[in-house]
């Protein structure tokens, strides 16, 4: 019975009310066959001992029963409830994720185009890396948030045809942290996620990124993201530049392994870039402002 509630199932404890009873009738059974050697039997006679011991025994069985049927039933359906809910939390957080990104790339005058490409091509290096399908999935989705930053960087500079100052790209590049700052209180693994992407994608392997970060120092998502990001941004036009070829962009990201991207990282990249590929035509920029 208790294992049977402990496992939210109805019919093993069903089953296990049955056996019970089966067992009760036999042993009663086998006590009077051979009462010389074991135990005897409360009452002499078969009848007596059937009304006054066993029947007992089998109403509190059925007794029993009853309420670890009730408590497994009351279990499911809470337990139901909680998934249900879970799964409708985190689809609002997905919708919410979402919704942000696509404010920061419209700011960028980027399509939303830009984050559903990342977002699968982390998807494609996320199984790659062996990772499991939750864990794909809200890496996937926070991809989508890896510039959440740059809605502390003026218009100005975001959209700044000519080539930024000094002073503007250090502003430029502060956006990491900003995102890093947004994302900090946010609740959930997915955010969190994201909040480990949005300050670290811009790192480089040998350490020459935004905050110098170098080698292992950077979490893994956030090498994976590097690569998705600058072959999207190679392959991306803009109303200030021309997008690469993605064999052009290809060869770019394998001649900065072990330079700007994690080799094993490439690695992965090379063994799935018919993948990346694929993604990039059947996600095609609308529109270029």
């Amino acid at each position: 019975m208790l294992v049977a509630s402990l496992y939210y199932n109805k019919t093993m404890v069903l089953y296990t009310a049955l056996l019970s009873t089966v067992g009760v009738f036999a042993a009663d059974i086998v006590n009077y066959r051979l009462c010389d050697l074991v135990i005897p039997p409360a009452h002499d006679d078969f009848a007596d001992n059937m009304i006054l011991v066993i029947a007992p025994c089998v109403i509190a069985i059925f007794i029993m029963s009853f309420v670890s049927y009730f408590i497994v039933s009351r279990n499911s359906t809470m337990l139901n409830n909680v998934i249900d809910h879970a799964e409708e939390v985190k689809t609002n957080q997905k919708e919410l994720i979402y919704a942000f990104a696509e404010l920061s790339e419209s700011k960028s005058k980027s399509t939303g185009e830009h984050i559903k490409r990342v977002a699968k091509y982390m998807e494609v290096l996320g199984k790659a890396s062996g990772f499991d399908d939750d864990y794909v999935d809200m890496l996937s989705t926070a991809a989508m948030m890896h510039d959440i930053g740059k809605l502390m960087i003026s218009e100005e500079i975001l959209n700044k045809p000519s080539r930024l100052t000094d002073e503007e790209f250090a502003i430029m590049k502060s956006h990491v942290l900003y995102g890093d700052a947004l994302l900090s209180k946010c609740p959930g693994q997915i955010l969190q996620i994201a909040r480990t992407i949005a300050k670290e994608h811009h790192e480089k392997w040998d350490g020459s990124g935004y905050l110098h970060m170098k080698g292992e120092e950077i979490a893994y998502i956030s090498r994976l993201m590097a690569v998705c990001d600058v072959f999207d941004a190679l392959t991306s036009a803009r109303y200030y530049k021309k997008g690469w070829s993605m064999e052009e962009a290809y060869t770019e990201i394998v001649s900065q392994s072990g330079k700007q991207f994690d080799p094993k990282v490439v690695l992965l990249f090379q063994a799935h870039f018919k993948e990346f590929k694929q993604i990039a035509e059947q996600n095609a920029d609308k529109h270029i402002y």
